[in-house]
């Protein structure tokens, strides 16, 4: 009849709205697709995907910039609450000082920087990580960095043992087969940068950092081992590779240095 056709005598509630899509796609079904060909909807639908599943890298690196930014008020190192974490700002470029590379895993935000290591030379900027693993001297340069755009990193201690319990209780991986290198740099992948986002993030609510924290910095050691420096990392954690023996040589040159030499 001309009113079906015309749509009179229909409830109005029944006429999806572009104000109304969740809602009508959450109690009828059978009009998705119908709200589909609407490009105003088509946008909303979009919104509401990006909104639901906001986790891609873009995302992420920009939101962990964005947290450790607010907690460097002021060009310098900080310590937090949880342990091995700590935040870097510097807002002036062409920087060096001499420094020695402890263990652990440098997260590069914002700027570029440049670590040297005898007659090696590693650079590494926005979503960049450092990896050291032994004790070693080096040189730190800020490559990039203003007080407009000031360079910014952040950094895990590494703890070896828990490394290489998590390295045992991992199927059998290859180790790096190249010369001995105390220092190597790849980019962070997506898991990587989640990862470090939750830590930092439970700053927020430092009561969840005991039970949390332990979590997630093991989370971030395996992503670690796995990764592209997981060959690098595995060589210091395996018995017999050159990189164990100049591990452990360091480790006990640490510990016997105030002995007397007999």
């Amino acid at each position: 009849s001309a009113s079906k056709k015309s749509g009179i005598g229909r409830s109005a509630t029944h006429r999806p709205t572009a104000e109304q899509p969740r809602i009508w796609r959450q109690r009828f079904p059978k009009y998705r697709r119908a709200l589909s060909r609407r490009p105003d909807i088509v946008l909303t639908r979009r919104a509401a995907f990006k909104k639901i599943f906001p986790m891609n890298a873009s995302v992420i690196y920009s939101n962990l910039k964005k947290e450790v930014l607010k907690r460097l008020p002021r060009p310098g190192s900080y310590s937090c609450a949880v342990p091995g974490l700590e935040f870097f700002r510097v807002d002036e470029s062409k920087r060096s000082e001499n420094c020695f590379y402890k263990t652990k895993i440098v997260l590069m935000l914002q700027g570029r920087k440049r670590a040297l290591i005898g007659r090696d030379e590693y650079s590494y900027g926005p979503g960049q990580c450092l990896v050291s693993g032994v004790d070693v001297p080096g040189t730190s340069y800020v490559a990039e960095g203003s007080p407009e755009k000031p360079a910014l990193a952040i950094s895990l201690a590494l703890d070896m043992g828990m490394v290489s319990r998590l390295l045992s209780e991992m199927p059998t991986l290859p180790v790096s087969g190249g010369p001995c290198r105390g220092i190597a740099v790849a980019d962070a992948d997506l898991g990587m940068l989640d990862a470090f986002l939750r830590l930092v993030r439970l700053l927020d609510s430092e009561g969840d950092i005991p039970i949390f924290a332990p979590i997630i910095i093991r989370e971030i050691y395996s992503r670690l081992l796995v990764g592209p420096l997981g060959g690098h990392v595995r060589g210091f954690c395996t018995r017999g590779t050159q990189n164990n023996r100049i591990m452990r040589a360091v480790d006990w040159l640490k510990g016997n240095y105030d002995k007397p030499i007999r």
